[in-house]
């Protein structure tokens, strides 16, 4: 499980062999969930509130680094990693 980022207790993740639409991984200590790229919007799971806001809002900020990690993903290759902020 490629971690690509981490903050506030929250891991984003990225799989290699991943089905449609592309989408990240979000884990919590007690949660998980599905998030669309570039939407941000949940698509499988539930995010405590405060943690989904937040989580939207990174996935918009850096949909163009996490479509290029997608597109790495399909070819096989190193995710980058992707800033919190």
């Amino acid at each position: 499980m490629p971690v690509i980022c981490e903050f506030s207790g929250v891991k984003i993740c990225m799989y290699y062999d991943e089905h449609l639409p592309p989408h990240v991984h979000v884990y919590g200590s007690d949660f998980s969930a599905a998030v669309s790229v570039p939407e941000g919007e949940t698509l499988r799971g539930k995010l405590p509130h405060g943690i989904e806001s937040r989580v939207r809002k990174w996935v918009r900020r850096n949909a163009a680094v996490l479509m290029e990690n997608w597109y790495r993903a399909r070819r096989g290759e190193t995710f980058l990693r992707v800033p919190a902020k």
